[in-house]
């Protein structure tokens, strides 16, 4: 007896104490609420830079060489000869290379033209995406308006009696036929029929009041298959009638029975049949018609972007070999790196002959300032000569100067496991207070795309190597506030993007966006309690005031 009391006395603690916390937890329930930071997708500009140190230098003697293989074409100095920095010293023989650049600048404008044909393909068929839409809708809207008689017709020979019974004349019809012929014969199955038919086309005759020409592609695409669907339903139910009364009147004509519903009533109904069927099949070979068109106009757009992203990254790429080509022309000029005397002419070489990067051509002697800078591997990899620099100095910190880097070592030198390289860079302008000696900070420009899509690189996600931002979509007219003061609910999609050069604060946008459009940032979710209470004083943080609120970082 104690046991069992005790028994019962602990399931009813258990039980108080569930309904504690349920409730609590109901009571404290958290709200959430989500802030939004958006930003813009921009023109701009990257640029890449590697950084390093060293210190100031004296370059006495520069020895020079061609920065590329071929002939030797002409000789312009001689020893002792005073040369300007910029002055032409040798030139090699440049026809095969600006052949090259020909044949590249013919293949560009090659491309140049495909990307523009496709990108007009593309327009024309998304024009012809409208117009599909807006014919698809307005064969819509003269389905419904059809639909509307038709159904109330159907209505009266399916669940109305024409000779006062209660079985219904199109019930009638199927029951004589079916008895005539020896099939099994289901009670009301064709009013039954039309009640799940009606149901449908009620749903429908909702959905259309409630759609715009303006909807979205999906939405008018996907009402239009559903409305298709159902006209198969409805043309497949006015067929089997239509067949059915055929086969009455000529079960009448061979049993000469008097029939009880007039032969002028079941003439109308097989002549409105007739013609619902004809109109509802012409209703689905033009609604189909347009499905097929839509889906072609869709799938040629889907394959035109793809074409566009590859046409454009092709282009690029075909940019860049010019590029390469008129960068690696200017090579075959050998200009004065700097002001100085021609100390020695190569005496061994003479026009005609094949020369390299190898090959000595002369020396210049100078006094130029240099920077001696150490890069580690890596970061070499993207140096080039002729790259510019921007030089700052600790002992002059409000200083900077801008160089040009005119030497890089062949051959790294290996501390502690780490290989570095030292490059020359030397001084665009002479500045006194620049000494030998001083510690010296150089910031390479290694590449600069101006004029490009642009987002900050935090906007920018990643998943299984694939990049995606999450493009809102804003209503017309409410970019501005929607930049300023995001909702906190917005329709948000995750976008695919095609990505290029980055830095740690920018990212290029390739494609999968345009000029304009807002993408999030950042969101803030914030947590509040549902009950009214302001302040929950089991725990306070010092600095802090006010009820319980918290947020936390997405």
């Amino acid at each position: 007896m104690i046991k069992k009391i005790l028994k019962n006395k602990f399931l009813l603690i258990l039980i108080l104490l569930l309904i504690i916390i349920f409730g609590w937890k109901i009571f404290f329930k958290k709200k959430e609420t989500v802030q939004y930071q958006l930003t813009e997708v921009k023109k701009g500009e990257i640029v890449l830079t590697v950084s390093g140190s060293g210190q100031i230098e004296t370059l006495d003697k520069v020895e020079l060489s061609p920065k590329i293989s071929g002939e030797l074409e002409s000789i312009f100095v001689k020893k002792d000869q005073k040369v300007k920095k910029g002055d032409l010293l040798f030139k090699l023989k440049t026809s095969s290379a600006q052949d090259n650049i020909e044949d590249l600048k013919i293949a560009l404008d090659n491309n140049t033209f495909t990307l523009e044909k496709l990108e007009k393909s593309k327009s024309q068929t998304e024009d012809d995406l409208k117009k599909a839409l807006k014919d698809g809708f307005t064969l819509i809207s003269n389905v419904y308006e059809d639909l509307s008689t038709m159904m109330e017709v159907l209505k009266t020979m399916a669940q109305e009696s024409s000779y006062g019974s209660e079985r219904k004349d199109l019930d009638y019809y199927h029951k004589v036929v079916g008895l005539s012929l020896g099939q099994y014969y289901s009670e009301n199955e064709i009013k039954n029929d039309f009640e799940r038919i009606k149901e449908i086309y009620d749903q429908r005759k909702k959905e259309y009041l409630s759609l715009s020409q303006f909807a979205s592609q999906e939405e008018l695409k996907n009402f239009f298959e559903k409305s298709y669907d159902f006209l198969i339903e409805l043309s497949e139910f006015t067929r089997k009638n239509r067949d059915t009364i055929l086969l009455y009147l000529q079960y009448l004509d061979q049993e000469a029975v008097i029939p009880p519903i007039p032969l002028t009533t079941t003439q109308s109904q097989l002549s409105n049949l007739k013609n619902y069927t004809d109109s509802l099949n012409q209703y689905k070979t033009n609604l189909l018609s347009i499905l097929q068109s839509i889906d072609r106009y869709q799938t040629s757009i889907e394959n035109y972007e793809k074409d566009i992203v590859s046409q454009k990254l092709t282009l690029e790429q075909k940019e860049r070999n010019l590029k390469r080509a008129e960068e690696d022309l200017e090579k075959y000029f050998i200009f004065a790196p700097f002001d100085g005397i021609i100390g020695q002419v190569n005496s061994d070489i003479k026009t005609g002959d094949n020369v390299s990067p190898s090959t000595l051509l002369a020396t210049l002697l100078t006094k130029e300032k240099i920077a001696k800078i150490s890069l580690n591997e890596i970061e070499t990899v993207s140096v080039k000569e002729g790259q510019k620099a921007i030089l700052t100095f600790d002992a002059l910190p409000d200083l900077k100067l801008v160089g040009r880097v005119i030497e890089i070592d062949t051959i790294g030198t290996i501390s502690q496991g780490v290989v570095s390289y030292n490059v020359k860079i030397i001084l665009e302008e002479d500045n006194e207070m620049i000494k030998p000696g001083m510690s010296a900070s150089a910031e390479i420009i290694t590449q600069m795309k101006k004029d490009i899509l642009v987002l900050p690189s935090q906007a920018v996600k990643s998943e299984n190597d694939i990049y995606y931002v999450n493009l809102v979509e804003v209503p017309e007219g409410k970019k501005e506030e929607y930049l300023k003061n995001p909702p906190s609910r917005m329709t948000i999609k995750k976008q695919e993007v095609s990505v290029g050069i980055s830095n740690e604060k920018n990212t290029e946008i390739v494609s999968g966006v345009k000029e304009g459009d807002l993408v999030v940032l950042s969101s803030l979710t914030l947590e509040k309690n549902q009950s009214s209470r302001k302040t929950n004083q089991s725990l306070q943080i010092p600095g802090f005031t006010g009820g319980s609120s918290g947020m936390r970082m997405r």
